[in-house]
């Protein structure tokens, strides 16, 4: 059941988000909670894997902006994107080994990433993985 998210305000009495992603081999999870972790929506896009997935990241960004756009939130409440692949997560923000997205090194949020271009400048951006020392 898909629920109408309602913006209030301005300044510091504005409600917060953050977007949550879950990319797997077949579709790419997403959804949007407040800033207590309560899912306001959620909704699904299909995996690209054409090309070693090459614009799965791309179509992930876009999809997140549309939603943002869509639902009338200023940059401003979007505290943050977290964002769960296969494969292992390094500090430096490529994911290696996610086989089933074609990719061996995916840099997915570094400075050159187009989610990092797209979100870092407004928002927190991390990826969700256990770190290999």
């Amino acid at each position: 059941m898909e629920k109408t998210i309602r913006c209030c305000g301005q300044g510091e009495n504005m409600e917060k988000y953050g977007f949550g992603v879950d990319v797997g081999g077949t579709s790419c999870k997403l959804g949007l909670f407040t800033d207590s972790g309560k899912l306001m929506e959620k909704w699904e896009i299909p995996t690209d894997t054409s090309e070693q997935g090459e614009h799965i990241i791309e179509h992930v960004a876009a999809s997140l902006e549309h939603r943002q756009r869509e639902r009338g939130l200023a940059d401003e409440q979007i505290i943050g994107v977290g964002i769960d692949t296969p494969g292992i997560a390094g500090r430096d923000g490529v994911v290696r080994g996610a086989v089933n997205l074609g990719w061996e090194a995916c840099p997915v949020h570094t400075k050159n990433s187009v989610i990092s271009r797209t979100f870092s400048k407004k928002r927190k951006v991390d990826l969700i993985d256990n770190y290999r020392k």
